[in-house]
């Protein structure tokens, strides 16, 4: 397979609320690009959390700094490092794709509020709401999601397959000369 080294290396920036789908969309686009011998780096960002960073606003975006610099550092080996965090802030966004410039792309998992909270696959929207929770993103005043304003992508788990929606990532990557067509 003939890979594309123009537009790499890049960064696929998965960014939406827990419960959207980021990490599965995330893992399958994985699977698929590795299967193409690509060189890549997934980075989820409930695994990459340092233990002594809360949830707090200022918790939240140094541990997006943190990813970033890691980004940075890991673009040099990859082809593409893939990020699935919440990153609920668009000045944190925005950081990345000043320092990263071309080499970023941002994705929204859009979805409903309602529908996350219904889906609650880890029970943290319950605790949440029932105040076991502080400053969870999107249900806490101090800490909401700000939805991005510039993405290069939008997937919308609420009326999109899975299915659907890595194939809409996969033609964006492939009409963008990302990656080869007969993927």
């Amino acid at each position: 397979m003939k890979k594309i080294k123009s537009q790499l290396p890049v960064v696929i920036w998965l960014t939406g609320l827990s419960g959207s789908g980021k990490t599965t969309i995330a893992s399958k686009i994985y699977q698929i690009l590795i299967q193409k011998d690509y060189k890549i780096e997934l980075i989820d960002g409930d695994k990459f959390r340092d233990k002594n960073t809360d949830f707090s606003k200022n918790g939240i975006i140094r541990n997006n700094r943190n990813i970033i610099t890691l980004c940075e550092n890991l673009l040099h080996t990859n082809d593409f490092i893939i990020v699935s965090v919440i990153s609920p802030f668009n000045n944190s966004r925005n950081e990345v794709r000043s320092k990263l410039e071309k080499k970023y792309i941002e994705v929204y998992v859009e979805v409903n509020l309602k529908t996350v909270i219904n889906r609650d696959t880890k029970g943290y929207y319950k605790k949440a709401l029932s105040g076991k929770i502080d400053n969870f993103i999107g249900i806490d005043p101090n800490t909401p999601y700000e939805i991005p304003t510039d993405p290069e992508i939008i997937l919308n788990t609420d009326n999109e397959s899975e299915e659907q929606s890595l194939q809409k990532l996969l033609d964006y990557l492939i009409n963008m000369n990302y990656i080869n067509e007969n993927i």
